[in-house]
């Protein structure tokens, strides 16, 4: 697999995950704004309450794509620095 092919697999995978997680976490935010109108984040009712359904699914499109990038984006741009200052002496290891 050349690498070209494995960075667009890894993007590929990681675009599909965000997706899957925003899949759920949409209609939830809605039902914990209806059920009990606290935030799907950390499930804190705000003083001043959720105005609408429209703010809790602003609030977990935001939260949870800031989160999820802030903790995935960095491992494969770490992998890739790593991998192209490894020297090609160096032979793969075998298990």
């Amino acid at each position: 697999m050349l690498a070209g092919d494995r960075t667009g697999l890894l993007a590929a995978v990681l675009l599909a995950s965000l997706l899957a997680i925003l899949t759920v976490a949409i209609p939830e935010s809605i039902r914990w704004y209806d059920e009990a109108g606290v935030w799907i984040l950390d499930g804190d009712s705000p003083a001043s309450g959720i105005p609408n359904a429209q703010a809790a699914v602003q609030d977990a499109l935001g939260g949870l794509t800031f989160f999820f990038l802030l903790f995935t984006t960095p491992w494969p741009v770490l992998g890739a620095y790593l991998g192209s200052h490894v020297p090609q002496g160096i032979p793969a290891t075998r298990s």
